[in-house]
Order: C-alpha cells, then sequence, then structure tokens
C-alpha cells in the first residue's frame, strides 16, 4: 500500500537508521534514500511511501500540519483507496 496526506503536509527527520522514501507515479517513480540526520518534506497531495528495507530500527520523527492527520490508503500507486491493514 501506499499512502498520502490530504491537505497537509509532512516533515520528517531520520534519528537512527536508513529509510527509502519514494514518489511520484509508476511512470516517473522517484526513490530516496535517508540516512540519520536527513530530512525529508513531502508536500500535500503527494502521493508517497517509507520503507525500512533493512533489519536496522527506524526512528523518524513527523511533523504534521493541522491538529489531526488526513491520509489514504492506496492500493498501489495511482490506485483507489483501501482500508489500512
Amino acid at each position: 500500500m501506499t499512502g498520502y496526506g490530504m491537505r497537509k503536509f509532512v516533515g520528517g527527520k531520520l534519528i537512527c537508521g536508513r529509510l527509502v522514501t519514494s514518489s511520484g507515479t509508476d511512470d516517473e517513480l522517484k526513490r530516496h534514500e535517508l540516512s540519520a540526520g536527513d530530512f525529508a518534506f513531502i508536500p500535500p497531495w503527494t502521493e508517497h511511501q517509507e520503507i525500512n528495507e533493512t533489519d536496522e530500527d527506524v526512528v523518524w520523527i513527523l511533523i504534521r500540519s493541522g491538529p489531526e492527520p488526513v491520509v489514504v490508503w492506496l492500493t498501489g500507486w495511482g490506485g483507489d483507496e483501501t482500508k489500512a491493514d
């Protein structure tokens, strides 16, 4: 599943571990590898996914706009909405 935040921005700082974020569309999927100390900004309405591809624990501090997160889970890139696992 992939998810994106509607009407919200997400910012995050990776404290420890390695994390991969993907964003874009199937045709233009972009992969960003993050290490401890890196910061990521995900604009509103951006389809994205965070993945830990290692056995190492990840500590990730997230900052979201607004009082409550608004997340839509999708069946795949550009897919239909679905419920979270």
